[in-house]
């Protein structure tokens, strides 16, 4: 005669079924949220980050705001927007990154709609063409020269094995020589509102 469950095991297995059917149907939806959009419309390269004059600016701008934060050394700049839907794909990788970040010796910052508005109030309007789309990131190395530009993924939810960032870490952390401008690839982003808006 085959094991049977008490009652209540059965209602917490079906619980827990519901429940992960209910989460799959949500990262579907939100998946769904925002149809697949160009990271850059413009579609501008060779990009701004290339020029180290325009990373530094940037870098110098961030400082007035963020005291905290050293001149110098490897740097993990996140632009993100709230209430993108887009968002909510890279947050949990982005919590379980800090830790390792940290550890890597990245400084991290991240930069919201109300902080870009007053970075381009000392960088000029721009800088919504160097970061025309979120979820975002910019990665410097420990020579302040970017290792990574653009997002942390292209589709669906973000984890270690789809992440355009493990590589570019592993280089850092290697201290080998990587410099990735990824910004003609289309997925799940918000694009920012005109600028003063």
């Amino acid at each position: 005669m085959p094991p049977t469950f008490p009652t209540r095991h059965r209602r917490w297995l079906l619980l827990a079924t519901l429940l992960w059917f209910g989460m799959m149907g949500l990262v579907w939806w939100l998946g769904n949220q925002v149809s697949p959009r160009p990271f850059d419309p413009a579609r501008i390269a060779p990009h701004a980050f290339h020029d180290p004059a325009t990373v530094a600016r940037l870098r110098q701008a961030l400082q007035t705001f963020e005291p905290a934060l050293s001149g110098q050394g490897s740097l993990f700049i996140r632009f993100a927007q709230p209430s993108c839907p887009c968002e909510r794909l890279v947050e949990n990788y982005h919590l379980l990154l800090l830790p390792a970040l940290h550890k890597q010796g990245l400084q991290t910052v991240t930069v919201t709609p109300e902080r870009m508005q007053q970075l381009a109030a000392l960088l000029g309007t721009e800088l919504w063409e160097w970061v025309p789309s979120t979820p975002a990131i910019l990665v410097l190395d420990e020579a302040g020269q970017p290792a990574y530009f653009g997002p942390y993924h292209q589709d669906g939810v973000c984890n270690s094995e789809n992440s355009y960032l493990e590589p570019v870490l592993a280089a850092l952390r290697n201290k080998q020589p990587v410099n990735i401008i990824n910004t003609l690839v289309e997925g799940c982003f918000c694009h920012y509102p005109s600028p003063g808006h």
